[in-house]
């Protein structure tokens, strides 16, 4: 990934130090670069509920359901 973009290890961290608005901007960056990116997208989601953002999460939820990625590829590249 460019090095301008933070990596989805960085979002996690954000993510679970509780810097929700750090991890939003690091999935939505990530995103910017890797659209179909399902993990990205499952953490944008999962950053928007905790941000009470439901319109938001929503939205990305919505894509991902419509990815062709199964639930295992997801697990799969989260864990890599």
């Amino acid at each position: 990934m460019s090095e301008n973009v933070p990596s989805l290890q960085d979002a996690v961290a954000h993510f679970q130090s509780g810097r929700l608005a750090d991890a939003d901007a690091a999935c939505r960056a990530i995103l910017s670069v890797r659209p179909g990116n399902p993990v990205a997208r499952l953490l944008a989601g999962e950053v928007a509920v905790a941000q009470h953002r439901n319109a938001a999460a929503v939205e990305h939820f919505r894509v991902l359901a419509q990815s062709p990625a199964t639930p295992v590829e997801i697990q799969h590249r989260a864990c890599s």
